[in-house]
């Protein structure tokens, strides 16, 4: 791991457990043991590491399918789009930690450079929903809703599974991979079985 790795790295870490405002300079210096030139040698401020911090973690969300084919199943674009969320947070640890202290603090550290990447996502929702067959009640679906529904559904029903608070269901504690195929299928059928015509 390259220096600025291990900065980055570690930066995520502290961000992730503590938030923007709770994390210095100062205590990054002591954590990875470098001096404070190191660190403002590759970022030249905080503002500057937490940014790259996020588009770290939010670039290494990667979306493996085709949503452009035309003759895409909404239903199998929906499905691989939830498996897909859940297997980015199992690869990437800290991205909920992040995303939710951000929203806790309506995305006041979130700048223009970091809003494509999030853009994006509502977009996959949108054309998704546009490929699925939906009762007449949800034809003027809220992307947004949509959107937020999925994501604070995945997000708090594993950090409830992943805490060692006595919440949550004994045969899914603090197993990541059991919690996110529960949820990925949960989910999906909620959401089909909701706002989709029955064949």
């Amino acid at each position: 791991m390259t220096t600025k790795e291990q900065i980055l790295h570690t930066a995520t870490q502290e961000f992730s457990k503590l938030g923007y405002n709770a994390v210095s300079m100062n205590d990054l210096v002591k954590k990875l043991k470098l001096n404070k030139a190191t660190i403002y040698y590759y970022f030249k401020d905080k503002k500057t590491l937490y940014e790259e911090v996020l588009k770290d973690a939010l670039g290494k969300v990667s979306l493996d399918f085709d949503l452009s084919k035309d003759e895409g199943d909404g239903k199998i674009l929906l499905k691989s789009y939830i498996d897909n969320l859940c297997f980015n947070i199992e690869k990437n640890p800290y991205l909920i930690a992040l995303g939710l202290r951000e929203l806790a603090n309506y995305g006041a550290n979130i700048n223009e450079n970091i809003l494509p990447l999030i853009s994006k996502q509502i977009t996959y929702v949108d054309i998704i929903f546009s490929k699925l067959d939906l009762n007449s009640e949800f034809e003027n679906i809220n992307t947004y809703a949509f959107s937020s529904l999925i994501h604070g559904t995945i997000h708090n029903f594993y950090v409830i599974h992943m805490s060692k608070l006595a919440l949550g269901t004994e045969e899914l504690k603090q197993n990541d991979k059991k919690t996110l195929d529960y949820i990925s299928n949960f989910l999906f059928q909620i959401i089909i079985n909701a706002v989709c015509k029955e064949k």
